[in-house]
C-alpha cells in the first residue's frame, strides 16, 4: 500500500505532451486496487487495465509506516469523482492531475514531497525503484 506505478507507453496520447519514459503515475492501495487522475477525472482501476494501455512500468516505493500507508490510501480514495486539472496547477486542490494526487496524498501522510508535474520526478525524490519493465533501461 503506497507504492506508486510509473506508466509510460506508445498506447497513450499523453506521451506526445509529456516527454520521457512515463507519462503517467498512480497509486496503490490495496487489494489489487489503483486510484489515478485522468482526463475522466479521479478514479479507481485495475493493473489488469492500466496494462492494456500502458505497456512501460517503474513501481517505486517511499519507506512507510502502515499508518501512514494508511494516511496516503485514504487521502487518495477519497478523492475519487474529483475533477480532472487539464491545466496542470497545483493552485487547485479539489481539482487534481495524476502526480498532484500523490503529493498531496503523501503531504496528507506527513511525507512532502517535490511539487512537479511530470511523473517521472518521482524519480529524482526519496522513492527506491522497486522493478521496472525491460522498455526501461
Amino acid at each position: 500500500r503506497g507504492d506508486v506505478l510509473l506508466l509510460g507507453g506508445h498506447r497513450r496520447f499523453s506521451r506526445f505532451f509529456l516527454r520521457g519514459v512515463v507519462a503517467h503515475s498512480v497509486l496503490y492501495c490495496g487489494d489489487g486496487q489503483f486510484v489515478h487522475a485522468n482526463p475522466d477525472g479521479v478514479e479507481t482501476t485495475t493493473v489488469e487495465a492500466l496494462f492494456r494501455e500502458y505497456d512501460t512500468y517503474i513501481l517505486i516505493r517511499m519507506p512507510l509506516t502502515v499508518e501512514q500507508q494508511d494516511a496516503v490510501c485514504l487521502y487518495a480514495e477519497a478523492q475519487c469523482g474529483a475533477p480532472y486539472d487539464f491545466v496542470l496547477s497545483m493552485q487547485t486542490p479539489r481539482i487534481l492531475y495524476c502526480t498532484e494526487l500523490i503529493v498531496r496524498a503523501y503531504a496528507h501522510a506527513g511525507r512532502e514531497l517535490p511539487a512537479r508535474v511530470h511523473p517521472q520526478a518521482f524519480l529524482e525524490s526519496a522513492f527506491v525503484v522497486q522493478m521496472y519493465s525491460r522498455a526501461v533501461r
